[in-house]
């Protein structure tokens, strides 16, 4: 049997050029008689430059969500979202929240109030 119970939280919100996005949650449970003990946090946090032509905004987009360090101790760490979107971190969609350290500083422009252009570098980690 799986029972898991996921307690989160997020904090958003724009100062000036400031802006924030976080999100944090603890998981407990059991699973085949494991005790589980797993989280996670992800935020993204920018500076935009207004005055600038396009708008460019500097961020840094970051991630961390648990890994199991000793198959061995019975318990499990590693956090396992319930209802996982396919792309977690890029489009390409080649990991999800379990299991991770991620960094990623991008800028975002926009040439048009409906066009957003973002460039960056993902720097991904498997946690364990």
């Amino acid at each position: 049997t799986d029972e898991r119970y996921t307690l989160g939280g997020r904090v958003f919100g724009r100062s000036g050029p400031w802006d924030i996005n976080l999100d944090a949650g603890r998981q407990l449970g059991r699973h085949a008689g494991r005790d589980i003990s797993a989280g996670f946090i992800a935020g993204d946090m920018g500076h935009t430059f207004k005055d600038l032509p396009w708008s460019p905004r500097l961020g840094l987009r970051a991630a961390w969500a648990s890994g199991d360090d000793d198959p061995r101790d019975g318990d499990l760490g590693s956090f396992f979202p319930l209802f996982a979107r396919g792309a977690q971190f890029t489009e390409a969609g080649v990991s999800g929240l379990a299991n991770i350290v991620e960094f990623f500083p991008h800028v975002v422009v926009q040439p048009t109030p409906s066009v957003g252009l973002m460039a960056g570098v993902e720097l991904l980690w498997r946690d364990t």
